[in-house]
C-alpha cells in the first residue's frame, strides 16, 4: 500500500533585533507538515519557538510569511511563555492558521 506524500508548508519567521544599538532582521525556518496526506485549510498550529538569551526583547515585530513565490503575511498570535534573567524572550508560542492544499 503506497503512502501518501506529508503535505507541508514552509514559513519563514522574521523578527527585528538590536544588535549593538543597531538593527538587524534574522529569519528563521519554520515548516508545517500534515502526516496523514490531507488537505488541511485554515488548520490551527501551535509551535513553541527558543531564543538565545539576548536575542530577543519584544515580539511586536515578529512576523510570518510564506515561503513561496509571492510571499504573503500569515496572521499570527504570539505569547511569550519563559525570559532570561536579562528579560530577553526564552520560549515564544506561536499560534497561527495554515493551509495545506
Amino acid at each position: 500500500m503506497l503512502q501518501p506524500h506529508p503535505l507541508s508548508l514552509a514559513l519563514t519567521l522574521t523578527t527585528t533585533i538590536f544588535v549593538g544599538g543597531g538593527l538587524h532582521a534574522a529569519e528563521f525556518p519554520l515548516t508545517v507538515k500534515e502526516p496523514a496526506g490531507i488537505a488541511r485549510h485554515q488548520a490551527p498550529v501551535t509551535s513553541g519557538v527558543p531564543f538565545r538569551k539576548g536575542e530577543l526583547r519584544s515580539a511586536d515585530a515578529i512576523t510570518l510569511l510564506t515561503t513561496d513565490l509571492t510571499p504573503k503575511t500569515v496572521p499570527l498570535q504570539t505569547e511569550v511563555l519563559s525570559r532570561w534573567p536579562d528579560g530577553s524572550i526564552k520560549w515564544l508560542l506561536l499560534d497561527f492558521q495554515a493551509n495545506l492544499a
